[in-house]
């Protein structure tokens, strides 16, 4: 009897630990890519990029590559709207 109810101790252990370890595991995180382009489809680098959380008004600014790809990571979930402003024009 004493053997049985260890081994279910041990079950319930292990249970919870398998439990609370993918619960840790669910962050809600966003990200957003895109690629600059001009109205021929050439890719746009060296682009200041400004991703603008519409719901809490933070800003992240970043700059297209060579490529003309930038990508915004680790956002908190909502609705964003993106500005682009090259070196050479007042905006995009």
């Amino acid at each position: 009897m004493k053997g049985a109810t260890l081994s279910r101790v041990a079950q319930l252990a292990a249970l919870v630990f398998l439990v609370l370890a993918n619960v840790q595991g669910q962050v809600e995180r966003a990200s957003l890519a895109g690629t600059v382009t001009d109205t021929s489809g050439a890719v746009i680098p060296g682009v200041t990029v400004k991703v603008i959380n519409e719901g809490t008004n933070t800003a992240v600014n970043l700059e297209t590559d060579a490529a003309g790809e930038f990508r915004a990571v680790n956002l908190t979930p909502g609705s964003y709207s993106v500005e682009g402003r090259s070196r050479a024009s007042s905006g995009i």
